[in-house]
């Protein structure tokens, strides 16, 4: 929403008094700076203000995680405004995010091995932008070392992503039956609200708080009262998953979010609806959203769209512990076994 404000606003304002406003929507939640800037810095550079376009980016010349397009608009800016010292400089930090991302996979290699999480941070990873495989690989690291606070709020990150969420990452959060250890929630809880107090509009530590409660719900077992009624803890996701798509409207990833949680929390309706709107945010095939059909339709005792909406997915090899967790998902409880749920040829429930 933010940004077809912003386009609404270059079609009716001039350069300069859009320009005074940008410096607010840097950091705009829910969007990723390329998203944000690009069409500003398209329609300034129209117009011919290249100065405006320039102060627009001359910022990135120096932020960690730069994005390739905003480089690219650089030296083309630089290049137009026929000034050598400005072109070399957007140059040189393009040739290094450039040299950066073909050696990815080595820094990525370097750093796993050494459960090194402060490195993606830092000197190493500068140059890399801060995109939706940069949050994956870093929550990896996090929750490969048991950093959960650190791996949740990277999962938030990443669901911010203008793609939606790979069905394995996504999964292995919201749905891993046993990925966060119950023993540390108050450590996490007290960690994501410290990090919620830091950036209060933010939709990442919501989205956190509600994949961690959204997982719990399928630990909890005798002793654990202090967590609530399991439908109590499902409640707790969704309304934290909801809080947070409503601060990124237009990103696939917290919707699907939500709908998941809804899902669990019974609110069928509404999470067909938040269903639908990540459906259309993001037009193409989505394996994610695909499995959530199905898991919608089984929870409405649909065995038979349930099992075509499954087959709508690629064919899942690891039969013996698939990431869509058929066997075990109490979604499927309804039509788990009845002959309209028949599967595709390949597909197992083991």
């Amino acid at each position: 929403m933010r940004r077809a404000r912003l386009r609404l606003r270059l079609e009716t304002d001039a350069a300069a008094d859009l320009a005074e406003d940008l410096p607010l929507g840097l950091w705009a939640p829910g969007l990723e700076a390329s998203d944000l800037l690009e069409p500003v810095v398209e329609a300034l550079r129209r117009r011919g203000d290249l100065a405006a376009a320039w102060a627009v980016l001359e910022p990135w010349l120096e932020r960690p995680g730069a994005p390739p397009v905003l480089l690219a608009h650089a030296v083309d800016v630089a290049r137009a405004r026929g000034e050598g010292d400005l072109l070399s400089r957007a140059a040189a930090r393009r040739a290094a995010v450039a040299a950066a991302l073909r050696k990815r996979p080595s820094l990525q290699h370097g750093a796993w091995q050494r459960g090194d999480v402060g490195a993606i941070d830092g000197e190493p990873f500068f140059d890399i932008p801060r995109d939706a495989d940069y949050h994956r690989f870093r929550l990896e690291v996090a929750t490969h070392v048991s950093r959960p606070v650190d791996s949740l709020l990277s999962f938030g990150r990443y669901l911010l992503a203008s793609d939606p969420p790979a069905p394995a990452t996504f999964l292995a959060r919201a749905h891993s039956f046993g990925w966060n250890p119950q023993e540390r929630s108050a450590v996490v809880r007290a960690g994501l609200a410290e990090a919620r107090a830091a950036d209060p509009a933010s939709p990442v530590p919501l989205a956190a708080l509600a994949t961690h409660f959204a997982s719990a719900r399928y630990r909890l077992g005798p002793g654990e009262a202090e967590w609530g009624e399991r439908h109590e803890v499902s409640d707790r996701a969704a309304d934290r998953a909801l809080a947070a798509a409503a601060r990124a409207p237009t990103r696939p990833g917290p919707l699907l979010l939500a709908a998941f949680a809804l899902m669990d929390a019974g609110d069928l309706a509404e999470a067909e609806e938040h269903l639908e709107r990540a459906e259309a945010a993001h037009e193409e095939r989505d394996e994610v959203a695909a499995f959530l059909r199905a898991r919608l339709a089984a929870l409405r005792g649909d065995a038979a769209g349930a099992a075509a909406h499954l087959a709508r997915l690629r064919r899942d090899p690891q039969t013996h512990q698939s990431l869509y967790r058929f066997k075990t998902d109490p979604a499927f409880d309804s039509v788990r076994g009845a002959r309209e749920f028949a599967l595709p040829p390949g597909w197992l429930l083991d």
